[in-house]
């Protein structure tokens, strides 16, 4: 449970998990910079909960990290401290689902309340999650439908959802099956068509809803910071499945899409790679958070938008070796906060970052270096920026 300054309901979410039939749990709350969360957790006398500080104000996908070492159960999920379990039994409905060993995880439709704590309505997902999901978040451009509240097997979770979702903010139900090893992200090596049959979905089960969300006037995502955030990973999304989907002309109409693949698992896509202007498809990424005709352009949307208008390009650039050295900020998925403070609102950006940008609105399509040892940050660099480029090591004597 990652908290920052629930301090009004974070008692009801951890009295939900109190509360509970199913006794066998272990809560691990991780606070997240907030003032006032000492003195209520301190009111909280059972040896079930682990409580545990942070560095600072990090965000919700960091939080969770810093308490992944302290996970000892068989079974993993989350709770936002602004949430609930929507009643006594919702642990032990959760877990009899798993008596079938064949499953990584269950889902659901989400129960939604208002600021009071009243339930209001549904918000309701796909029947089933399969591989032809996939084709449906490629046209609803990295829109996740399916709830990211995981509950899934500790070795799942480990596996694959720490590096998809709480490394990289993407969806944590599919992956990339490289060498006999899970893993997913933008393709930074040579882009080619790729097979689907390397893409791999979570053995899922839709299951009877447990969880209360709440929905209210503040939510994170409505703010500037929360609209980047999601925009930096629906638009990660998005890249890595054009590797794989392409679409039919006027197959990508968002409002039916959107009902034909949450009623019915329905999408229609060609399994190669995108052949369409990826600055169109950036765009609507863009357009999907921001809305129509909106101008909320910063440093890295610019440099994002005009790269891929010259995308793809044959240039190539050359990285000064003191600028990866002296660089002190690396980022992934799950520091688009931190990146958004930094850079956006507080005009910190690293000299490196400036270059990079620099060059975007002429294109490129290979970043050179001259250390080896470097490569691996430079990758992920580029991940994290959602730049399509390849990284390589050559003398640049």
């Amino acid at each position: 449970m990652p908290t920052h300054n629930d301090e009004e309901t974070i008692v009801e979410s951890i009295n939900s998990v109190i509360y509970q039939d199913y006794q066998n749990w272990e809560l691990i709350i991780i606070n997240d910079h907030s003032e006032e969360t000492d003195a209520i957790i301190s009111q909280f006398k059972d040896n079930r909960i682990k409580y545990l500080h942070n560095s600072g104000d990090i965000g919700q996908l960091n939080a969770i990290n810093y308490g992944v070492p302290y996970i000892s159960g068989e079974l993993v999920t989350f709770l936002h401290s602004d949430d609930r379990f929507n009643s006594s039994s919702s642990l032990i409905e959760c877990v009899q689902h798993f008596q079938d060993i064949t499953l990584d995880g269950i889902y659901s439709n989400l129960r939604i309340i208002n600021e009071e704590g009243y339930f209001t309505g549904f918000l309701r997902t796909v029947p089933s999650v399969s591989k032809n999901l996939l084709n449906g978040i490629f046209l609803l451009r990295g829109s996740n439908i399916v709830s990211d509240v995981f509950f899934v097997t500790k070795d799942v979770f480990l596996s694959v959802v720490l590096n998809n979702y709480l490394f990289w903010n993407m969806p944590y139900w599919f992956y990339e099956k490289t060498d006999d090893k899970k893993k997913i992200g933008v393709n930074t090596e040579k882009i080619v068509d790729k097979s689907t049959n390397s893409l791999k979905v979570l053995n899922l089960k839709k299951v009877k809803p447990w969880y209360d969300y709440r929905v209210y006037k503040n939510n994170y995502i409505k703010s500037e910071v929360g609209k980047f955030e999601t925009f930096n990973g629906m638009l990660r999304t998005t890249l890595v499945l054009s590797c794989f989907i392409d679409e039919f002309p006027f197959s990508r109409l968002p409002r039916i899409t959107e009902y034909l693949i949450k009623k019915y698992g329905f999408s229609i896509s060609r399994k190669r790679k995108y052949s369409g202007s990826y600055f169109d498809l950036v765009c609507s990424v863009y357009r999907g958070i921001y809305g129509e005709g909106c101008v909320s352009m910063n440093t890295y949307l610019k440099a994002i938008l005009d790269y891929y208008q010259n995308y793809p390009s044959s240039n190539e650039i050359k990285i000064p070796t003191e600028l990866i050295r002296n660089c002190n900020n690396w980022y992934k998925g799950c520091d688009a906060r931190k990146f958004y403070l930094d850079v956006i609102s507080e005009g910190k950006l690293d000299p490196l970052y400036i270059y990079i940008f620099k060059h975007a609105n002429e294109g490129f399509n290979i970043i050179n270096i001259n250390r080896k040892e470097d490569q691996s940050r430079m990758i992920d660099l580029l991940k994290f920026l959602n730049i399509m480029a390849r990284v390589e090591v050559i003398d640049f004597q």
